[in-house]
């Protein structure tokens, strides 16, 4: 019961995004083609989206993603790409972007409960990995 009660915060939490960030089919995030966003979230997916949200931070904000972010990247291993990740795991590598996103005032507060209420050792799914990283930064004057 607790996984589903941590899947179904996360996908409550999101329930009121509407489409895709412009970015993602830009940076190769997306394709166009539907996904099951039922279906379970992989390590390889996380780097992809990761790497993406990077170079938007880059592109879009002062200073670019920063160190962390850039430390994060580096450290992501060559392997274990097919491997599912949990609700932790995306938290982990979602918080670096949002502390950028918060600190340049394009975010609040994190996407999820800080609190710890959350199964963090749940299984994470495509669509709250989306979900975590569907920020839009809007282009610079």
């Amino acid at each position: 019961m607790k996984h589903l009660s941590a899947t179904v915060f996360l996908l409550c939490a999101f329930a009121g995004l509407a489409g895709e960030p412009s970015w993602w089919r830009a940076r190769g995030v997306t394709n166009g083609n539907a996904s099951d966003d039922f279906a379970a979230a992989n390590l390889g997916q996380l780097k992809n989206i990761a790497r993406a949200a990077s170079e938007e931070l880059d592109a879009k904000i002062p200073h670019g993603a920063g160190t962390e972010i850039k430390s994060l990247l580096a450290g992501f291993s060559r392997g274990d790409d097919f491997a599912a990740i949990n609700l932790g795991q995306l938290k982990a590598a979602a918080k670096p972007f949002y502390d950028r996103l918060i600190a340049e005032g394009f975010a609040k507060e994190y996407p999820w409960n800080s609190r710890g209420t959350s199964d963090d050792s749940a299984a994470a799914n495509l669509g709250q990995l989306k979900n975590i990283f569907s920020f839009e930064i809007p282009a610079r004057k």
